[in-house]
């Protein structure tokens, strides 16, 4: 197996968070700042090539009733992206990941409100690993 690269996409900042190899454990990467989506797509690429990292799962931000909206068509189209660039993409619901990571924030002092992306990430990525039998 390889280590999976979770990716809470946003026009401005992504969140980040990663697998080891086994696909055990979740460990948060850093937020990335990003100036427009090309921005995204290269500083995505150059985390995975970093990580050894060749699947992606992106968080497909549904709308509450299931239905995918404009938010869920730019994801898809950054995962068409990535897989012309070689990656194995992989789509997760991510609705109430951010309010899982904002809970966490306020029950873990230590934490900042900087992490809030990378720890939704983190949060599907495990829920992922875990519906797949992986965690």
């Amino acid at each position: 197996m390889s280590r999976l690269l979770a990716v809470d996409w946003g026009e401005k900042r992504v969140g980040l968070a990663i697998s080891n190899p086994e696909r055990s454990l979740v460990r948060t990467l850093e937020r990335l700042q990003v100036r427009g989506y090309r921005d995204a797509v290269s500083k995505i690429l150059t985390i995975t090539h970093r990580e050894h990292c060749n699947e992606v799962l992106l968080g497909l931000p549904l709308n509450m009733d299931g239905s995918e909206g404009e938010s869920a068509r730019r994801v898809r189209k950054l995962g068409a992206t990535l897989v012309s660039k070689g990656l194995s993409v992989y789509y997760t619901d991510e609705r109430l990941s951010s309010e899982a990571a904002e809970a966490m924030i306020r029950d873990e002092p230590s934490r900042s409100q900087e992490e809030v992306d990378s720890l939704a990430a983190a949060t599907f990525l495990k829920q992922y690993l875990e519906s797949h039998g992986s965690a």
